[in-house]
């Protein structure tokens, strides 16, 4: 998980002050271009960069150009065009109580890191002071293709990152095939074959989390078809104990298809970080409470979710909500700055 993130120049964020994390849920709040969504664009970007291909991989699920992720910083008369995209970030995982430090500068132009610095305890690594690396060419960052002997486990630490800004209800009816993408697709595309990969444990826990937030819930179904696609559906069952239905994906409603692909990507993100972008968006309003209460102390994973709903603050006790909630804002200046919301005078 990330427990501290900076970025700088990425798209409209300028930070000067690293943002602290919390281990279970995080609630961004904020004004409208604040900067909460490209946030967690900004850690899914900055997770993508130790994997290989993972940064041209970003892009293209996004639809964006490299040209699309930095600011224009305008200074008098002076302008800087794409300025580097500068960020620290720390990790930790529960068996490890040394954190991973890692910072870098990354060239939009060349396409990856110019400059990066990794430690781990006393031992540290930069590779771009390394003179038997410079020969080597890469995307992203230099540790997509290489890992310090002595720092092993950071790219798999650091990567272990799913987001779901772009979930579409669309996208999670459809029937594709499957491709190497973890979890459910960066639209929730791939929501058929999560279901198809869970195992029985998992499956009784997903019926028993949707159950909270949905009492009528029962099982799902789900099947392979000629070609690689699957097709699934769920099973209702009603309080008589005797009415059932079978509804397929093609019919079942946008909210609850959020609501099991959210439940189904904490399943695939145990000990990592998952990112959602406005959790209320098409959930009623009744399901929230056991929902961030589920984020918050069940799901085996750092989640930091966006919201423009103040209602979902009062859901929280005192203590969650000192813990959980952090303003997003600008500064007089321009600046990105994130502050712990009930610790504001």
């Amino acid at each position: 998980m990330i427990t501290q993130f900076r970025i700088n120049h990425f798209k409209s964020l300028m930070m000067k002050k690293p943002v602290t994390l919390n281990s279970g849920l995080n609630l961004m709040i904020g004004l409208n271009s604040s900067g909460k969504s490209t946030f967690l664009q900004a850690i899914d970007f900055v997770s993508a960069l130790p994997r290989f291909g993972g940064y041209r991989s970003w892009l293209d699920k996004r639809g964006w150009e490299a040209k699309d992720l930095a600011c224009r910083v305008k200074s008098g008369a002076r302008s800087r065009s794409m300025p580097l995209i500068e960020f620290e970030a720390v990790y930790e995982e529960p068996d490890d109580h040394l954190p991973y430090q890692w910072s870098g500068a990354f060239s939009v132009g060349k396409g990856r890191c110019e400059s990066e610095k990794l430690c781990h305890g006393p031992d540290q690594y930069e590779p771009d002071k390394d003179p038997n690396m410079k020969s080597f060419n890469y995307e992203g960052s230099f540790f997509s293709i290489f890992e310090p002997a002595k720092i092993q486990g950071f790219r798999k630490l650091a990567s272990n990152c799913y987001s779901l800004d772009l979930l579409s209800p669309q996208l999670m009816r459809a029937h594709v095939r499957r491709r190497s993408e973890a979890g459910v697709g960066t639209g929730g595309e791939l929501l058929g074959h999560a279901l198809l990969e869970l195992s029985e444990s998992e499956a009784e826990k997903l019926a028993d989390v949707m159950r909270r937030l949905h009492p009528a819930y029962e099982s799902f179904d789900v099947k392979k078809q000629r070609g690689g696609s699957v097709r699934f559906s769920i099973n209702e069952k009603f309080a008589d104990g005797n009415s059932q239905l079978e509804t397929e994906a093609t019919h079942i409603s946008d909210g609850l298809l959020r609501l099991m692909a959210i439940i189904v990507s904490t399943m695939r993100c145990r000990g990592g970080t998952l990112l959602i972008d406005e959790l209320e968006d098409g959930l009623n309003p009744e399901v929230m409470e056991p929902l961030l209460n589920y984020l918050a102390y069940d799901a085996g994973c750092q989640t930091i979710v966006t919201t423009h709903s103040p209602i979902l603050l009062s859901y929280l006790n005192d203590d969650q909500a000192h813990q959980a909630v952090k303003l997003l804002f600008k500064d007089e200046a321009g600046m990105s700055r994130c502050v712990p919301f009930f610790d504001l005078p």
